[in-house]
């Protein structure tokens, strides 16, 4: 199994040393400002990336809901882009591709006006139009399950996120599969976790890793990105995986929990 870790942590010159797989979180890289993308700094974390012989993924802005440190001006609903919200997203293809990214990580839209049907719509055509963008790159774009707390959100059930993908009908979209938001959309049952993750099983390009308890506790709609084994999940349902060369990313604060998610991880798939 490969094992990956984001660009959350401040210091991320100590990732090599102990993950096969970097994914850079476009929104807390600093690299664009007003919208404007910043060159000089592009081309350092570019140095970077090349520095090292490892796999590289990203994550794409979204829409941020109630993140109020996330940077206003990368906010983007994928369920309401405009013309410029398209440039932007079509940017960060490019960069993916100048950073050798096997997948891209995109998180689903948000309802508008309360119409739901009218909005996974709306967030199929804007998807497709994405996915087309990217289709002559080796970029595959991961739509990412979000939380049922998130009440505004889309993607959250299993049925409405295979829906999204088999409309596209595309072979470079597949599903990134979160399971700390996973946990939250089944209430911390892990027996209905475990189905979740079945459900999707066949279309998982890439996984996202951390724990929480299931519970919404008033703060960031449950989802604490806790180090596993620190809340409720159970990871052995992810045993049965076909594709061994996936990779587990860690989305966590720091270098410690890191080492210790990654410890935890091999330990519980390798009994």
């Amino acid at each position: 199994m490969k094992f990956g870790a984001s660009t959350f942590i401040n210091d991320i010159n100590e990732l090599p040393n102990i993950v096969d797989s970097i994914e850079y979180y476009i929104p807390k890289l600093n690299i664009y400002k007003n919208r404007i993308l910043q060159k000089e700094k592009l081309n350092k974390l570019l140095d970077f990336r090349y520095s090292y012989n490892i796999d590289a993924t990203m994550h794409a802005p979204y829409y941020p809901g109630i993140d109020n440190q996330y940077p206003e001006d990368l906010i983007i609903n994928l369920t309401n882009m405009n013309k410029n919200d398209k440039i932007l997203f079509k940017e960060i293809i490019d960069i993916a591709i100048k950073f050798d990214v096997n997948v891209l990580t995109v998180h689903p839209g948000i309802i508008i006006n309360n119409n739901k049907e009218k909005s996974i719509k709306k967030m199929i055509e804007n998807l497709s139009e994405i996915v087309k963008y990217a289709m002559d790159s080796d970029v595959l774009i991961g739509l990412e399950n979000k939380e049922a707390t998130d009440k505004l959100t889309l993607g959250t059930s299993s049925n409405e996120l295979i829906k999204i993908i088999n409309s596209i009908n595309n072979e470079n979209i597949g599903i990134v599969f979160d399971i700390g938001h996973a946990n939250l959309t089944c209430n911390g049952n892990q027996d209905q976790l475990k189905k979740y993750f079945e459900d999707l099983k066949e279309y998982i390009i890439h996984f996202h890793i951390h724990d929480n308890f299931g519970i919404d506790y008033g703060k960031y709609n449950g989802d604490l990105h806790l180090c596993p084994g620190e809340g409720n999940i159970n990871y052995r349902i992810l045993n049965n995986i076909t594709n061994k060369n996936i990779t587990f990313n860690f989305e966590l604060f720091n270098l410690k929990d890191i080492i210790k998610g990654k410890n935890t991880i091999i330990k519980l798939l390798s009994n």
